[in-house]
């Protein structure tokens, strides 16, 4: 079985759904939201560990 053969067996979700279930809308339109929520955790986590080295007796 190829790639072929596995591409032919349903038709691709019409414009605007998103082929993964459970999902209300499509994945493109949480991308500004998923990098700005990366971002924020990201910078908190490297805060925290600032602070926990800052606090740390040496």
């Amino acid at each position: 079985m190829g790639i072929s053969a596995f591409a032919g067996k349903e038709a691709p979700p019409p414009p605007g759904r998103t082929p993964l279930p459970g999902l209300i809308a499509p994945i493109d339109d949480h991308l500004p939201l998923l990098l700005i929520g990366g971002l924020l955790l990201g910078a908190y986590y490297m805060y925290k560990i600032k602070m926990k080295k800052a606090s740390s007796p040496q």
